[in-house]
This record gives C-alpha cells, sequence and structure tokens, in this order.
C-alpha cells in the first residue's frame, strides 16, 4: 500500500449495504470503500503531523510543527522570531514587542513562580494552578501591581491548598523570607468571593490539624472524628 494511502477504520457503505473497512488517500482527499471501491468522501483533511521539504530535511528531525499554544497568556504564546543575520530587524521587533505586549506582566509573574516551585520543590500542578490565579487576577484588572515575590508567595499559597498540597505560611516563606505574605493572602481571600480562594487564617488549623494526624499515623477517618 502506498505512503499516502492508509486503511482507517470501519465505515457503513450505501454501496455494500453493511459495514466495510475505508482507505483514505490523502493524496487525492478522498475517503473509499475496500470493497467496492466507492468514494465515501471527497476533500478528506489530512490530521497527521507536516512533514515539509527544506535544505537541511536529511536532518534526523523533520518534525516542523511548532510550540503548543499557552492559554494562561492572551497571546496563546505566540510570537514571531527573526532569523539569524538580520540584528537590525530583530532589534526593531523586540522594540516593537516590548512597547505593546499584554503579556509582559504574565510573563514576570510566571518567571518568577518558577523560581518559587524549583526553591519549594512543588509539582506542576501547583505551578499550573499559580497561573490559573494571576490569569484570573489579570482578566479582572487586578495583577497591575502584584507581581512581586510577597503576592507570589501569597498566590502560591492558595494554590497549594486549592491542590491538597499541604504547606504552611513558614514552609513558603522558605523561598523568599517576607512579612508581608500573610496581608496579601488575606487581601486575595477579601478581593475574591469565590470559595476557590480559603482564607488563610481558618485554613491554618485544619492544615495543622492534618499534619498532625498525619505524624501520628491517623489519615481519612482520624481527621474526620477531630473536625467538628
Amino acid at each position: 500500500m502506498p505512503a499516502n494511502v492508509q486503511a482507517r477504520d470501519i465505515m457503513e457503505c450505501p454501496e455494500c449495504k453493511g459495514k466495510t473497512q475505508i482507505v483514505v488517500d490523502y493524496a487525492q482527499g478522498s475517503v473509499i470503500c475496500r470493497n467496492c471501491g466507492l468514494i465515501l468522501e471527497m476533500s478528506c483533511i489530512d490530521d497527521s503531523q507536516e512533514w515539509r521539504t527544506f535544505s537541511d530535511s536529511s536532518g534526523p528531525d523533520r518534525n516542523r510543527v511548532g510550540g503548543t499554544t499557552n492559554n494562561m497568556l492572551h497571546s496563546g504564546g505566540l510570537g514571531t522570531s527573526v532569523g539569524f543575520g538580520n540584528s537590525r530587524l530583530a532589534r526593531t521587533h523586540m522594540i516593537a514587542v516590548n512597547s505593546d505586549n499584554v503579556d509582559r506582566t504574565l510573563n514576570k509573574g510566571h518567571k518568577i513562580l518558577r523560581d518559587i516551585m524549583d526553591a519549594l520543590a512543588l509539582p506542576d500542578n501547583i505551578y499550573t494552578r499559580c497561573c490559573q490565579i494571576l490569569k484570573q487576577m489579570d482578566d479582572n484588572g487586578l495583577l497591575k501591581g502584584k507581581t512581586n515575590y510577597p503576592w507570589l508567595l501569597a498566590v502560591t499559597y492558595m494554590a497549594c491548598r486549592q491542590e491538597g498540597a499541604g504547606r504552611s505560611i513558614k514552609e513558603i516563606l522558605a523561598a523568599q523570607p517576607t512579612v508581608k505574605v500573610v496581608a496579601c493572602c488575606l487581601l486575595l481571600s477579601k478581593t475574591y468571593s469565590s470559595s476557590v480562594f480559603y482564607n488563610p487564617i481558618l485554613s491554618m488549623g485544619f492544615l495543622t490539624l492534618r499534619l498532625s494526624c498525619c505524624d501520628c499515623g491517623f489519615f481519612n477517618d482520624g481527621r474526620g472524628r477531630a473536625l467538628p
């Protein structure tokens, strides 16, 4: 069978009066019944990876697929890169991008959050939740001036509460000691009436109880009886 022709799933053919295996010819864009040869569909779109011929196509990696979009950024993480050898155009492009970049604040916050994740050895799901909180703040126009360490540590604390990762304020402060984290947590919980933001003072008691139960060997049953 040619490389541009592939056998696919079972479909119902009106000519054969029953289900039959189909063949997709990507060169012609046709879906063909394998039994009778009836063309079931025309102008079929090839949804596989795109392989294009370049001067360096003899290299080991011919994958020309770009990176995935970033839903945490307004631009989707898409951009333009200027090739080597045109430094003047690259410099002009960089000035234009930096002068009107809606994602500049988010990118700054993401960079600091990544440093916090590395310092506290937190998993990727916490980083993703932090980025979601930042995006929500930015959508509401509340992110300006809040991409410093106290606010981002508070966001990290909130994300840990939402994802069920037991981290106390003291542990969060190990990334960057500052006295403003608790105040920032309280402001976040007051700003958002949504239940996804926990009150840090109330949740601290539950966190202490949870850690104590784990140290004593009590798990779900013990925590349930200890809570009012």
